[in-house]
């Protein structure tokens, strides 16, 4: 069938695994200035959890025409919903409390799609994510902070469009 993507399976956890990947987090928060003050371990956290939910919104934005644009996004879902899972049980053996960190990305990813929704038609997503970013950082009014969050957001939805057109997969 004209289309399909040939094995959804493989796509889907490529994605999962560039979303969980970490080598550009760490880029980012080492780029950081050093005289602002900024707790970059809640910065490096929550880069996680927004490029999580960057590539997993990408996918279903950039697949929004496609057939099986709900076949993946449920795909991503299950497997980010595993990765979560081991992190959730690894946080509570060290710290010794239950932490749902699957709940916590559907926290984050509510508040984001607010943010966006809020944002101005016409402007680019990334000026309603930036400060969104900084705000789950408590850091609203770092601008270095804010535009991490933007570049982060940018980044991964660039890498999940060009990902998907490398497949051949016409994107929206």
């Amino acid at each position: 069938m004209e289309n399909q993507v040939q094995d959804l399976a493989a796509l889907c956890k490529t994605l999962a695994e560039y979303a969980v990947d970490r080598d550009d987090i760490k880029v980012f928060v080492h780029n950081l200035p050093q005289d602002q003050n900024i707790n970059t371990v809640t910065v490096d956290y929550e880069l996680q959890l927004l490029k999580i939910i960057s590539v997993g919104w990408a996918l279903s934005v950039c697949m929004e025409n496609h057939p099986q644009k709900s076949q993946a996004a449920v795909e991503f879902w299950n497997l980010i919903r595993g990765f979560s899972k081991d992190i959730s049980d690894v946080t509570q053996m060290m710290i010794g409390h239950d932490v749902d960190y699957f709940q916590l990305l559907k926290e984050r990813f509510d508040f984001y799609v607010d943010s966006l929704g809020r944002a101005v038609s016409g402007d680019d997503l990334t000026s309603a994510i930036g400060p969104a970013f900084a705000e789950c950082c408590k850091d609203k009014d770092n601008p270095f902070v804010t535009l991490t969050g933007a570049r982060i957001f940018s980044y991964s939805v660039r890498g999940v469009r060009e990902h998907l057109e490398s497949l051949g997969i016409k994107t929206s």
